[in-house]
């Protein structure tokens, strides 16, 4: 299994036919004051070799500056057919989290799990802005 893309976006479709919509990549969030409140998606895109064929599981973990999970983690299960067009298989993956709720300034984590097994992290730093002064 190859990850070809996984992350954060201000929105992200699966729009059929093998096609992703996602729109505003990022990884960093600036906020005044906390909590933030993030509408968001997270996407994936996982490349699976005809060799693999069958059922496997998808476990994505939400962690916060501490490393203690701030969501739920969902369980998505998968089931990968033999493609006879090509050997292997684009599996996308599109989850709206809204909104995801951050408690804590600091680097947070998402952890993807497949079939039990580490796979990939990504990454988001949460920052606070320091309030712009006007001028008198």
């Amino acid at each position: 299994m190859e990850v070809e893309i996984f992350s954060l976006a201000d929105f992200a479709a699966n729009t059929g036919n093998g096609k992703l919509t996602i729109v505003g990549t990022f990884d960093t969030l600036t906020t005044h004051q906390m909590p933030v409140l993030q509408m968001c998606s997270l996407v994936l895109k996982l490349r699976i070799s005809n060799a693999h064929v069958g059922k496997h599981k998808v476990l994505l973990k939400f962690l916060d500056p501490e490393g203690r999970e701030f969501m739920p983690s969902p369980n998505i299960d998968i089931e990968v057919l033999e493609n006879q067009f090509t050997d292997y298989n684009a599996i996308p993956i599109v989850l709206n989290l809204h909104p995801m709720k951050l408690d804590k300034i600091g680097k947070y984590a998402i952890e993807l799990y497949y079939d039990e097994e580490f796979h990939s992290g990504l990454k988001l730093m949460v920052i606070q802005s320091i309030p712009v002064q006007k001028a008198a």
